[in-house]
C-alpha cells in the first residue's frame, strides 16, 4: 500500500530522510545533521508537518509513514539499510556540495572511517562499538 502515491519530495527533504536513515542509532547526531543550514531546517519542518519525521533538538528519527517514503525513494532497501543513493544524499549538503566534517554529539563516535583512539595501556585498542563496551574495557583493562 502506497500512502503517499502524490508526495514528491524535493533533494533537500530527501537529504533529511537520508541523513536520519544513516545516523538511525544516533538520533542526537541526526538532528544535528539536518538542522546544520536554513534549508535542511525548512525540509525538515515541512517532513515534520506531513508526519514524515520526528523531531526534538536531540532526537529525530522516521515515522512509519517516513520509513515507507525512503523506501520508495530508494533511501533504504526491503531489510532497512542505506542504498547506494541513500548514502549519497546523506553525504551532501543542501547545496549537493559533501557534508564537512560535524563533531559527534557526546557519547557518539565521530562518523565516517575515523581509525580508534590509542589504548592509553600502549598497544592497539580492539574495536568497540559503542560506549558501554569501550567502559568495560578499560575496567579490564
Amino acid at each position: 500500500m502506497r500512502l503517499l502515491s502524490t508526495l514528491r519530495p524535493t533533494q533537500n527533504q530527501l537529504r533529511v530522510i537520508a541523513k536520519i536513515c544513516a545516523a538511525k542509532d544516533f538520533p542526537a547526531r541526526a538532528a544535528a545533521e539536518i538542522s546544520s543550514d536554513t534549508n535542511l531546517v525548512a525540509a525538515r519542518n515541512l517532513l515534520m508537518k506531513l508526519n514524515i519525521i520526528t523531531f526534538t533538538d536531540d532526537n529525530a528519527a522516521l515515522t512509519d509513514i517516513g520509513e515507507q517514503v525512503a523506501l520508495e525513494q530508494n533511501i533504504i532497501d526491503d531489510a532497512g539499510e542505506m542504498t547506494e543513493d541513500g548514502n549519497k544524499l546523506a553525504a551532501t549538503e543542501s547545496n549537493g556540495k559533501p557534508d564537512e566534517e560535524m563533531p559527534a554529539p557526546m557519547g557518539e563516535p565521530p562518523m565516517g572511517g575515523m581509525p580508534p583512539p590509542p589504548s592509553p595501556m600502549g598497544g592497539e585498542m580492539p574495536p568497540m562499538e559503542g560506549f558501554s563496551k569501550l567502559f568495560k574495557h578499560i575496567l579490564n583493562g
